[in-house]
């Protein structure tokens, strides 16, 4: 078994994709240890970052990290740590996004959609048309496929 990681040490990396302050594939240890705050509900915990914004973390069976999802309240400002662009406005736009993108790191899939090299996928969401404030960022590893 390859040993994971801990938060400490992927946050000290500059390359290691983060979003609010999480990388895929951390033990929920790690998680643990730096909000002990955050509430849990089966494979899912929660809480509200001290700078504003709710992030929900999913976990697997093993308690690994599988999914993070990081939502802005109204108003906020600030900036979050977006896999691929690192410190975002949390007031900018998709057309902030798109420049703001290292299209070394992630490929686009879509709107507002990003495949990183790992095959992870990062959905951000807006709040409204056109040139809309960032609203939601989603990060995850998409299921395999079943040959069932």
């Amino acid at each position: 078994m390859i040993p994971l990681p801990s938060l400490a040490l992927l946050a000290a990396t500059s390359t290691t994709a983060t979003l609010a302050g999480l990388t895929l594939g951390a033990p929920l240890g790690d998680v643990r240890a730096v909000h002990p705050d955050a509430r849990a509900y089966a494979r899912l915990w929660i809480w509200k970052r001290a700078e504003g914004g709710t992030v929900d973390v999913y976990v697997d069976a093993k308690g690994i990290i599988t999914g993070i999802d990081f939502a802005a309240d109204p108003g906020q400002k600030g900036t979050i740590d977006l896999p691929c662009s690192g410190a975002f406005g949390i007031d900018g736009s998709h057309v902030n996004l798109e420049s703001a993108i290292d299209s070394a790191q992630c490929k686009p899939k879509g709107i507002a959609t990003y495949e990183l090299l790992d095959g992870s996928i990062l959905d951000v969401r807006f709040s409204g048309p056109g040139d809309g404030s960032f609203h939601e960022a989603i990060w995850y590893r998409p299921a395999p496929l079943s040959d069932e």
